[in-house]
């Protein structure tokens, strides 16, 4: 896949299974952005994780450069972990992610197990020992010092 193609006003729509090609940009296809999150992701996740008999049901997560927190949305109403807290050094837009949540998936308020907390370029503001696993989905090419992130891990 080459990620230098720009999509042309006169080339035809994204078909529905297409998502690997745009989702990289809310901008190009923001439908296939939430699914390529909210369902594709979540369901990687999940499966990787249940392939070695790992369920995060009742669970403390970390996500580790959660972004717009649909991946974490997603966990936490599928997967079901005690607690799932979303980390990025920008905050977590979560009236943003309340109003995508509702008019993409009929979700009217984001669960009770789901936080988001903002982080710093090197450390992650959480207790030693506060989870049971963790979790990153595409963050750490954008992350300034991973080996600090992964000490701080």
């Amino acid at each position: 896949m080459r990620h230098d193609m720009e999509l042309k006003a006169t080339e035809p729509a994204v078909a529905p299974n297409d998502w690997e090609r745009v989702h990289y940009s809310k901008s190009v296809a923001p439908d296939l952005w939430w699914r390529a999150h909210f369902q594709d992701a979540t369901d990687t996740v999940i499966d990787f994780l249940g392939g070695d008999g790992i369920s995060l049901q009742d669970k403390y997560v970390a996500d580790i450069g959660c972004g717009d927190g649909i991946i974490d949305l997603g966990i936490a109403l599928r997967a079901k972990p005690e607690r799932i807290v979303g980390f990025d050094i920008l905050s977590t837009d979560t009236a943003e992610l309340t109003r995508l949540a509702s008019e993409r998936a009929g979700i009217p308020e984001l669960p009770p197990n789901l936080f988001f907390a903002t982080s710093e370029e090197r450390s992650i503001p959480a207790e030693d020992d506060s989870f049971d696993f963790v979790i990153s989905w595409s963050a750490f090419e954008h992350i300034a010092d991973p080996v600090a992130i992964l000490r701080e891990i």
